[in-house]
């Protein structure tokens, strides 16, 4: 069962192309705390939902972002809008097909949610797991076979002595 569970959240934390939603600019499909796993695809069209990475102001470090492919503008670059957002996406430099990192293919609800905390919570998350470990050892550990007592191999109590 734990091997199970090891697997599970290796598979989905660790595989490439999957991304933790931080925002809720996808609601109501996709969810803060969601994981998307993306895969790249020859070309895209309007109504896919794609990550990609952003500049939102100049000089900034890119962002990774999962919106909606909305058009194209004349000049080829793409125009993406968040669903719950009013307005379509402005970023500082103009996204092309080589900014896509791919197509959201599927994502998993809370699983990026809990990998986010565990990110930011790694000493507690690493204490909890030792000290259930170390709870795990002590309550699985077996008594050596001399250490066990039979009925037979315990003295007799001596006799109480009452008064007559």
């Amino acid at each position: 069962m734990v091997l199970l569970l090891v697997v599970t959240y290796a598979f989905l934390t660790l595989w490439p192309g999957t991304y933790n939603v931080d925002n809720g600019s996808m609601r109501p499909g996709i969810q803060i705390g969601d994981k998307v796993f993306t895969s790249s695809q020859s070309e895209y069209q309007p109504g896919d939902v794609i990550t990609f990475t952003a500049i939102e102001t100049d000089g900034a470090q890119p962002l990774v972002v999962t919106h909606r492919l909305v058009g194209f503008n004349d000049d080829g670059t793409l125009i993406t809008k968040g669903d719950y957002n009013k307005d379509v996406d402005y970023p500082a430099v103009p996204l092309t097909t080589s900014d896509v990192i791919g197509k959201v293919v599927w994502h998993v609800p809370v699983v990026g949610g809990v990998q986010m905390w565990m990110g930011s919570n790694l000493i507690f998350v690493v204490a909890l797991t030792l000290g259930l470990l170390l709870l795990y050892f002590v309550l699985s550990k077996k008594p050596k076979p001399e250490e066990v007592l039979t009925d037979k191999d315990e003295e007799p109590a001596e006799a109480e002595l009452h008064p007559v």
